[in-house]
């Protein structure tokens, strides 16, 4: 073989050599993004918003509502506090009492003991400290606003269970929002000098406020888990819903 000969074969497999290497280099980079995959899609899978979720109490499964593209996660009748009945009537809310199991929150709980009203409708019981969670988050970590509605009705009836209450609108447009209910009237507000001598504090009469001041500190604990950010949170209603965000403003507890 002549030297010319050899330099065109030469020349040949460098070419060769030139056009197959970016092709093993792709082939291996492929190969590398095929194996990595399935570890960042379980991530991506973990951080998904889906129930049951875990909250104080125990764990909750919840429904959908809202037009395609628009879903909400719809959470009812969520307790945020042990019932306060029996012994607990006029005291200020204790804990919640765990349960086991997942618990269905598909129903909305009581409203609060109160007059009859043509506009306030539901069932009604002294086992009522519950709330209703609505979020359109499909992920744990969105860190959404969130927004708590305090109902209206004189601090003596209403319910956060009433229809105007409860439509996925405000939430499809990106916020969480964390519908309360409490006690009121005579059952949430009554001050009595034997009432006051049972309390620790000595006093009586605020136990519709102690409760909204409950219901806020379940948001700052939970509700992360909805999507939401406990370091963006809006308090917000009308009227005596508007007013109690004022008073729970001149408490320290608040």
């Amino acid at each position: 073989m002549n030297w010319r000969h050899t330099s065109k074969l030469l020349l040949a497999a460098s070419f060769l050599m030139a056009l197959t290497l970016p092709f093993v280099a792709s082939c291996k980079e492929e190969q590398k993004a095929s194996t990595e995959a399935p570890t960042a899609a379980a991530a991506t899978e973990s951080d998904l918003l889906v129930d049951p979720i875990k909250v104080d109490g125990g764990l909750i499964a919840g429904t959908m509502v809202g037009e395609t593209g628009k879903e909400v996660r719809v959470y009812r009748g969520v307790p945020y506090a042990a019932p306060p009945v029996g012994d607990q009537r006029w005291k200020a809310p204790q804990p919640v009492v765990t349960w086991s199991g997942i618990r269905e929150t598909t129903d909305f709980g009581s409203r609060c003991p109160q007059p009859q009203s043509s506009w306030v409708s539901g069932s009604m019981g002294e086992d009522c400290l519950t709330l209703n969670v609505f979020t359109p988050a499909k992920k744990t970590d969105e860190k959404l606003p969130v927004m708590v509605w305090l109902h209206g009705g004189g601090f003596a009836v209403g319910t956060a269970n009433s229809p105007p209450y409860t439509w996925p609108s405000l939430p499809q447009h990106g916020v969480v929002m964390v519908g309360v209910n409490h006690r009121l009237g005579p059952i949430g507000l009554l001050a009595l000098p034997q009432l006051s001598a049972e309390s620790s504090q000595g006093v009586s009469g605020n136990y519709m406020f102690l409760d909204l001041i409950a219901s806020l500190k379940w948001v700052q604990a939970n509700i992360a888990a909805f999507g939401g950010d406990p370091n963006n949170v809006t308090v917000f209603g009308e009227s005596g819903g508007g007013g109690q965000p004022d008073a729970m403003v001149a408490s320290p507890l608040a």
